[in-house]
């Protein structure tokens, strides 16, 4: 029999959206009940509901970052940018995933050319606190791109880079990087 916490993990260990479902199905299901004017009339929660909603939720978040706005968590859990830094002290790399003549996949670290941008690195940079530094946010590829798009069509993001001494750049990004 699996343990009830290991069923919200990925296979790589990370949480995945029905594990967060799972933690807070019974919260959600006690402040519908709660409501005093509930014009769905719904007291349970189900899967399929939660999953659309937060699928629009990040949906509405990345058209956001995508345009350059912060998106800002609640309940203290920072903020979310596209950025840009100038690489001057390094050339940053990506991993990207081939297969093989046998159909096996494996990784390969590609240096990414910085060149073809100005020399900047974009990337999507979540601000917060010292108590969720340990964790990192991962967009997918699809957001990636589309944000990349947007560099290429000449939008300018907001400028983190440390060549000027931190100017521009936040305090908590400063201390990251020191």
């Amino acid at each position: 029999m699996q343990d009830k916490t290991t069923k919200s993990l990925d296979r790589h260990g990370f949480v995945t959206l029905k594990g967060v479902f799972d933690e807070a199905k019974d919260s959600i299901d006690k402040d519908l009940n709660s409501l005093s004017k509930n014009p769905t009339r719904i007291k349970r929660i189900t899967w399929r509901m939660f999953s659309l909603i937060m699928r629009e939720y990040f949906k509405i978040m990345f058209r956001e970052l995508i345009n350059g706005y912060t998106f800002v968590w609640l309940n203290k859990f920072g903020s979310l940018n596209v950025v840009k830094t100038m690489c001057t002290r390094y050339n940053p790399s990506t991993f990207k995933v081939y297969k093989d003549e046998d159909g096996k996949p494996y990784v390969k670290k590609v240096k990414f050319d910085v060149n073809k941008y100005g020399g900047y690195w974009h990337f999507i940079f979540w601000d917060v606190g010292k108590k969720w530094r340990q964790y990192r946010f991962d967009a997918d590829i699809k957001f990636k791109r589309a944000f990349m798009e947007q560099v290429d069509n000449g939008f300018e993001y907001l400028d983190h880079s440390l060549y000027k001494d931190g100017q521009g750049a936040s305090d908590t990004y400063i201390f990251k990087v020191k």
